[in-house]
Order: structure tokens, then C-alpha cells, then sequence
């Protein structure tokens, strides 16, 4: 965890000394969705299958960028955190698990003329329970790819839309409580 958090601040501190020589306006938002996700394909945990009925929750991120002036990029990053509950049952057994993901991001946004913004961003966030966070487990983080589309509502407020999928790892019992494919809907407030 330690070598984690040393490596992602040299890389912010890089980026952020990159940016230096360019003109860049700072940007500061948060915002707050409903998130509902699925897989694609069947679980299974000890040769029998796992039918999964849904899984819904809600995110919060705080979201820093530089917009680059003269240009329609902006560099962003996110902290954030989720909540998921899923529902189903295994071997004629219901269940209902709950678990919470601390939610890392990186990566880019496009300004269009007409305000909408589209971006891509690799997440990372843990893919154990912080009880059951153990240093020497292999596996302990989720890596995945992000779409995202906002659209203006009034003034600081924007709607948006954001697509995950998990790419690794991908193991069964992982995608019971946090599913593969994960979508979000939710409104983003632009503080700066």
C-alpha cells in the first residue's frame, strides 16, 4: 500500500510540474450518483452457480483537473468512494452482500463547443473489504476503464453518465459484490 501511495504522488507531483510551463486553469468539482452494474456471464463459486438478481448503490468523487487553456483538454483525477449492495442466491440460498470501494482515477476530458464533455479514465480501487485488506494478498486492487459523458443543466450543474469495465482480475467470487460492468447516472456540481 505504501509503494501505491509513494508512486502516485511522484506521479501527480510529474504531472503537475509538467504542467507548469503551460497555461492551465485549475478545476475543482464533485459529484454523486446512482450506480447499478451486471456481468456478463455466469458465476460460479465451487462448481455451483451463483444467480445474481442485481446490484445497485451510489458513488461521491472529488474531482481536480487542469484545464489546458487554448485548448478543449483537460487533465483530471478523482478520489472517491462507492457503495454497493448485491442481491441473489446460491445453492437455493438467498443473499445480500454490501461493500464499500475507495475509487482512484486518472486520466482525460474533452470540451466540445456545445459544452459537453466526454472522457476516459483508468480507475483503481480496492478489490477487498478494508477488514479483510491483508498487504501480503495477491489481487488486493481492481484496474478498469472508464467512459464518461456530461451534459450542462443550469449554471455550476451538469448531468452526467459514466460506464466502467473491470479489466483484472476478473475471478468469480470477486465479481459477485462488485460486477464487471458498472454504470453511473448521477449530477456534477463545478466548484472551480
Amino acid at each position: 500500500m505504501k509503494s501505491l501511495i509513494s508512486y502516485t504522488t511522484i506521479l501527480i507531483i510529474a504531472l503537475l510540474c509538467g504542467l507548469s510551463p503551460l497555461s492551465a486553469q485549475y478545476t475543482l468539482a464533485v459529484n454523486g450518483a446512482f450506480t447499478f452494474g451486471s456481468n456478463t456471464r455466469s458465476l460460479e463459486l465451487g462448481n455451483s452457480v451463483v444467480n445474481q438478481q442485481g446490484h445497485y448503490g451510489y458513488q461521491f468523487n472529488l474531482i481536480n483537473g487542469y484545464h489546458l487553456k487554448e485548448s478543449n483538454f483537460e487533465i483530471t483525477s478523482r478520489v472517491g468512494f462507492k457503495h454497493l449492495v448485491s442481491n441473489g442466491d446460491f445453492q437455493q440460498t438467498p443473499f445480500s452482500t454490501e461493500t464499500y470501494r475507495l475509487l482512484l482515477g486518472l486520466g482525460g476530458l474533452y470540451h466540445f463547443e456545445s459544452k459537453v464533455v466526454v472522457g476516459a479514465l483508468f480507475i483503481l480501487e480496492n478489490n477487498l473489504d478494508f477488514d479483510d485488506f491483508i498487504a501480503q494478498t495477491s489481487d488486493l486492487f481492481r484496474y478498469s476503464f472508464q467512459g464518461e459523458v456530461y451534459y450542462p443543466i443550469w449554471n455550476k450543474l451538469d448531468g452526467f453518465f459514466h460506464y466502467s469495465i473491470a479489466l483484472t482480475p476478473l475471478s468469480d467470487h470477486y465479481l459477485v459484490t462488485n460486477p464487471q460492468h458498472q454504470m453511473a447516472l448521477g449530477l456534477k456540481y463545478n466548484v472551480l
